[in-house]
């Protein structure tokens, strides 16, 4: 049984590899079973889910119902008050001065974060959280929400007859679907056309070598210099990077120091390490073979 740790380690290679959120990719599955509804018994929720349990959710997503317009304005019209407030008025010079702990944190209050805030629990609550009640319903409301999601004769639309939810939130989700299937676009747009290009130093000074690790080096000479190249590994954002690296030293009177390398330039950088090890390994029969 996985842990919570692992799920989140899971979904954070998914996001990264496919470059598109799990929770759009579960709205286009839902886009689909809207269009195509024999689609649905491939999900069944009778073969894998308790009809009590069924019903548990289906209660809370009623209340869900009754409240989500009135919580999504309330949270709108807060987050444009202490916008407006930011804004226009000198309110906030009235908030708390930062105050040093004990335990090396300062507590401070800032505004321009709960307008962050606000904001991203909104678009959130358009986005992430519709699309789950959306997913929910699709797979266990019992008022053949499919069918009834697109019939507007409202006096037959047995979502607004059984009262699970008001006329207002049907047309509240007629758009929320347009608008996250723009969200969706934009997404796949970003993830066929968007590249990140880590930005890394040209070169590595001999006294920053304690932050890596070394893998693997050769040592040549070349026109009387003394030469190095090595594999180094560093960590970072949780991922680990590959480098390799080659320097010379400079002559000097001393000869005692005429093997030291001042820094090194780096020749290649990849989170692939059997990409780097090629490399190394082909600098190395190069210089050494000849």
């Amino acid at each position: 049984m996985p842990s919570a740790k692992d799920i989140i380690e899971i979904y954070d290679k998914f996001t990264k590899r496919m470059g598109l959120p799990i929770v759009n990719i579960i709205f286009v599955i839902d886009l689909l079973i809207l269009w195509k509804p024999q689609y649905r018994s491939l999900i069944s929720a009778n073969r894998w889910l308790a009809k009590s349990i069924q019903t548990f959710i289906i209660k809370l997503v009623t209340v869900f119902n009754s409240y989500y317009l009135i919580f999504l304005i309330s949270i709108f019209l807060f987050a444009t008050i202490v916008l407006l407030l930011h804004l226009w008025t000198p309110v906030f010079n009235l908030l708390p001065k930062d105050v040093e702990m004990a335990d090396d944190t300062v507590v401070a209050w800032n505004q321009v974060s709960a307008i962050r805030r606000l904001f991203s629990l909104l678009f959130m609550l358009l986005s992430n959280i519709w699309i789950y009640w959306l997913t929910i319903n699709i797979i266990l409301n019992p008022f053949d929400f499919i069918k009834e999601f697109h019939n507007y004769v409202f006096a037959e639309n047995k979502l607004l007859i059984n009262h699970y939810m008001s006329l207002n939130m049907l047309h509240a989700s007629h758009l929320l679907i347009l608008l996250n299937a723009f969200i969706t676009f934009i997404w796949v747009l970003k993830a066929l056309f968007q590249i990140r290009i880590p930005i890394f130093d040209k070169t590595i000074k001999s006294s920053d070598l304690i932050l890596y690790t070394e893998l693997n080096s050769f040592n040549y000479n070349e026109n009387s210099l003394h030469n190095k190249t090595m594999i180094l590994k560093k960590a970072i954002k949780k991922e680990e990077y590959y480098y390799i690296v080659s320097g010379h030293s400079k002559p000097t009177k001393n000869l005692s120091y005429n093997n030291y390398i001042d820094k090194y330039e780096i020749l290649n950088k990849s989170s692939n390490f059997t990409e780097i090890q090629y490399h190394f390994d082909t600098l190395k029969s190069k210089h050494l073979n000849n």
